[in-house]
């Protein structure tokens, strides 16, 4: 069985490009970002995993209320795009040593996926 939870962040970045472009200059976005695992229900709990064990797992990583370009090491050296913000968010709740360890041992991360605006995202599936 698949659960999703869902968050909402505000962040700002700008973004590096070889071209003009608006996103080269700072701006803002007010993003939603899902995050979709698949395990067994638990049928003591009636679960596959807790909603607020969720949120305390993913809220180990989040960036809300962050200039993206600054305040997130990873950005340093990579443009901070919606794909970027995906595989930096799957690598670290994927990470056994950080947040990885929050999530039961038998649930799975199945998809990220980032909405940038209401009408553009990147997602991963796995």
């Amino acid at each position: 069985m698949r659960v999703c939870k869902i968050f909402e962040w505000s962040y700002g970045h700008k973004l590096n490009l070889p071209y003009e472009s608006k996103c080269c200059s700072i701006h803002g976005h007010n993003a939603k970002v899902e995050v979709e695992v698949e395990g067994p229900m638990d049928f003591k709990t009636g679960m596959v995993m807790d909603f607020g064990k969720m949120k305390e797992w993913i809220n180990t990583v989040s960036f809300d209320h962050c200039y993206l370009n600054n305040d997130i090491p990873y950005f340093k050296n990579q443009n901070p795009t919606a794909e970027n913000i995906v595989i930096l968010l799957a690598s670290a709740l994927q990470d056994p040593i950080g947040a990885g360890q929050c999530i039961p041992k038998n649930v799975k991360l199945k998809r990220i996926r980032v909405w940038e605006t209401s009408t553009s995202f990147a997602e991963e599936v796995w």
